[in-house]
């Protein structure tokens, strides 16, 4: 099977499972992988596959979830010693509200309605990046027929500290 054929069989699998549901709201498929794996790719390459079959399709990442600037400068002040928060990326430094509201506004968007989805410009502040402008947000129109959600942690589950 070839990347394309690979991409094709990945968006009928996934319109079956939209299918499937009852519910008129947009199924939200997440799609977790390592860094570099080509999530992002892979995601921009069903969507587009779905819009060819009159399917609206609006991929995210949760790369543009992460902390503003001054909130992940925040963070590592107030958690100095942990050097995992010192950087945007692991978990902690995203912004799980903004994430969650926007997922449940996508899955309420209605005909004709339109909404920003939030942008993350990494190259800011010397590549620390931070959000961008919300006048700089991607606009998508209601209604969605299905989300993908792009990360490379989704599902992780919490590790109690002391393995012992």
């Amino acid at each position: 099977m070839n990347r394309d054929e690979y991409w094709t069989f990945l968006s009928d699998w996934i319109v079956g499972a939209q299918t499937l549901r009852s519910e008129r709201q947009p199924l939200i498929v997440g799609l977790s992988a390592p860094q570099g794996a080509g999530k992002t790719t892979l995601t921009n390459a069903i969507c587009r596959n779905l819009a060819d079959r009159n399917i609206r399709c609006v991929g995210v990442s949760i790369d543009d979830f992460y902390l503003t600037h001054a909130d992940q400068l925040a963070l590592t002040a107030r958690h100095s010693g942990n050097r995992f928060l010192s950087h945007r990326g692991l978990p902690g430094t995203h912004d799980v509200d903004l994430g969650l509201s926007t997922l449940l506004a996508m899955k309420s968007l209605e005909a004709g309605q339109m909404m920003a989805v939030p942008a993350y410009d990494r190259s800011a502040f010397q590549g620390r990046g931070d959000r961008r402008s919300a006048a700089d947000w991607p606009v998508v129109e209601g209604p969605i027929d299905i989300v993908l959600l792009e990360g490379w942690m989704l599902g992780f589950v919490p590790v109690q500290r002391g393995f012992g």
